[in-house]
């Protein structure tokens, strides 16, 4: 399961969430940015530096974060 930081009302975080829509994935929203949440805490800072939104992160076994969704590696994973 993805995780999804950002603003219900972005233009960069709904361009994320229309991908991972059209490709069938699911994921949770963390509301974050401008007015619904921090992003200058050291714990939002850990996943994105530049403090900016949207951010994806994705669940495994230890948890991994990544700042590019390769939508290839998700269209065709069979999980």
């Amino acid at each position: 399961m993805l995780k999804v930081y950002g603003r219900p009302n972005s233009s960069n975080s709904a361009k994320v969430f229309w991908l991972l829509d059209q490709i069938g994935q699911d994921y949770d929203l963390v509301p974050a940015g401008r007015g619904f949440g921090p992003t200058d805490t050291p714990e939002f800072l850990a996943l994105n530096p530049f403090g900016k939104v949207p951010v994806v992160q994705e669940h495994k076994a230890g948890g991994r974060t990544f700042y590019r969704l390769r939508v290839a590696g998700f269209a065709n994973r069979d999980d």
